[in-house]
């Protein structure tokens, strides 16, 4: 869902907060509750119910938090880490966003490779052309 509503959305848009809290954006949001959720499955006393949910939910918030940062999601925004919370959702995003980084590389290859696919077919097809035709 993340995913897609990435797409039709401008970068502004994705880093707007609430009217009242300005750093209640989505990617904080996100962090926020993938944090609670982590907690609360290391927890000894949460019920087996609750941690299966859990054991769900969290790969769901761990993949939303990438495809945020992938769409322009801005980590500045988030609240300052003045507190432990603050500081380990930080950390979360922080994790993912050197993921996404470290992916950044081969995706601007293939987006390059695919831009010039037909250049380079051209090219091929010209290229024995060239080579007999005298000068």
């Amino acid at each position: 869902v993340a995913a897609s509503l990435c797409r039709r959305l401008a970068a502004a848009d994705i880093n707007r907060g609430l009217p009242n809290d300005r750093t209640s954006t989505p990617l904080t949001v996100a962090a926020i509750r993938l944090d609670d959720d982590t907690q609360q499955l290391q927890d000894n006393n949460t019920e087996q119910a609750e941690r299966d949910r859990l054991t769900i939910q969290i790969p769901s918030l761990q993949n939303t938090i990438p495809v945020l940062l992938q769409a322009g999601a801005d980590i500045g925004l988030m609240p300052t880490a003045t507190d432990q919370h603050h500081r380990r959702r930080q950390q979360l995003v922080l994790s993912e966003y050197a993921t996404v980084l470290n992916n950044l590389p081969d995706d601007v290859m293939g987006a390059i490779n695919a831009v010039l696919a037909p250049q380079r077919s051209l090219a091929a097809l010209l290229a024995p052309r060239l080579a007999v035709v005298p000068q």
